[in-house]
């Protein structure tokens, strides 16, 4: 049966809402050729939370004031039941947008640029830095290192929103 197929028969055979083909959608899409096995599953919602914000550096984005604008929302109900949820299904005041390394990189100012490198040249962790660059000469630069893409971006834009030199809105 394909995606379509599923999605038609539970909206006119079970009466399921909008709300719910939007997020069937939204599902099918982004586990697209990964399932064909509970590990190529598993694999995939690695990689879906690796692409998008962690839940703490999007509070911290939300406290300082970057629009919610994301198609991904962290929810946190209560501390037991952290989701990474389509927004479109969530109440608004909801939760803090999950940005993706690409809302990040075009709320970042300047000159930013982002890659997988080592941190360190004496522990060789490989891990993502961010760095942007204003000015013209000299040139002020600033670095940033993180697990995924995405947190090394948002590390950026908070230390350039906490430090006021630089409005995302």
């Amino acid at each position: 049966m394909s995606p379509e197929q599923f999605i038609q028969e539970r909206l006119y055979l079970l009466g399921v809402t909008r709300k719910t083909t939007t997020w069937y959608g939204c599902s099918f899409k982004a586990f697209a050729g990964a399932l064909d096995s509970k590990a190529a599953v598993n694999q995939r919602i690695v990689e879906l939370r690796n692409r998008n914000v962690s839940l703490d550096l999007a509070k911290r984005l939300k406290e300082l004031g970057v629009k919610q604008e994301s198609f991904f929302k962290w929810t946190d109900r209560g501390g037991y039941d952290t989701k990474l949820e389509v927004s479109e299904l969530v109440a608004w005041h909801e939760g803090a947008s999950a940005f993706t390394v690409a809302e990040l990189g075009e709320m970042l100012p300047w000159q930013s640029t982002s890659w997988k490198g080592s941190d360190n040249e004496e522990t060789g962790n490989e891990q993502w830095a961010c760095k942007t660059s204003r000015g013209q000469s000299p040139i002020t630069s600033y670095q940033f290192w993180a697990e995924t893409e995405a947190d090394a971006r948002a590390e950026m834009l908070i230390y350039l929103l906490e430090n006021k030199l630089y409005n995302a809105n």
